[in-house]
């Protein structure tokens, strides 16, 4: 009875599969959805070291390049003129690269504010990131942080989005 149920459970699957429907509710391959799904990472791996450090560390290289991943993303928030398909592309993306860290729960807040983060000039976290992106040496972050310092009202503006980013997520 048992095998009969996964047999029947996997009969169906590849009829859907066939028919589309799948493809449909993952996102397809979109540039929304590809999009979302870097920030999705970014997101998450900014949030796992949020978490053991407690703190969102712009001195720190690792931390800059997943801001400029995630810069990056939602950049593609800003400059679309179909956004309601995009932002369902891109949010599905978004949850699949976040691990489902975003949710349906979550995602009407962290959408706004990353799309308040894409308003922001925050060229100096990506060109700080690209320029010392093989410099992990201490010169090369305090070069970066010098960067960012020159920007640092786009810069603290994004933390706090992230900051209320992450207390969405709990924990």
């Amino acid at each position: 009875m048992k095998i009969k149920s996964i047999i029947l459970a996997l009969v169906a699957m590849v009829t859907f599969a066939s028919c589309g429907v799948l493809g449909g509710m993952t996102g397809g391959n979109s540039e929304a959805s590809k999009s979302g799904n870097a920030s999705g990472v970014a997101l998450r791996n900014l949030y796992t070291t949020y978490q053991s450090t407690g703190k969102i560390d712009m001195t720190n290289i690792g931390t800059m390049m997943q801001m400029a991943s995630l810069v990056n993303g939602v950049q593609s928030l800003k400059t679309t003129t179909d956004k309601s398909a995009f932002y369902a592309d891109f949010l599905t993306g978004l949850i699949t690269g976040s691990n489902n860290l975003v949710n349906k729960n979550n995602s009407t807040n962290v959408m706004g504010a990353l799309t308040t983060m894409s308003n922001l000039d925050l060229s100096a976290i990506t060109n700080a990131a690209a320029n010392n992106n093989s410099a992990a040496t201490s010169t090369g972050v305090l070069g970066t942080a010098a960067n960012i310092a020159a920007a640092s009202e786009s810069v603290s503006s994004a933390v706090s989005s992230l900051n209320s980013i992450f207390s969405l997520f709990g924990n």
